[in-house]
């Protein structure tokens, strides 16, 4: 994961904060098991059909307000 100095600004943490970390940190708490089942379904090769795709959802900033992004995903691999 890249953490640029626009998600710095939008989310509070810094790149050093968030490189290396899991996306689950700036994920509300009740949309872990959904994230953590993406991950799990993309890494064993089952579909990604938000790769590539930009997502409505909320995210958490360092101060703990959740907020609407619109987060577009993308592999390496």
């Amino acid at each position: 994961m890249t953490w640029n100095p626009a998600a710095e600004r939008i989310f509070g943490h810094t790149s050093d904060e968030m490189v290396g970390k899991p996306l689950a940190v700036i994920i509300p708490e009740p949309f872990h098991a959904a994230h953590d089942e993406g991950i799990r379904r993309i890494t064993s090769g089952g579909d990604g059909h938000v790769i590539g795709n930009t997502a409505e959802l909320s995210a958490i900033h360092k101060d703990g307000q959740e907020f609407p992004i619109e987060l577009a995903l993308a592999t390496s691999w």
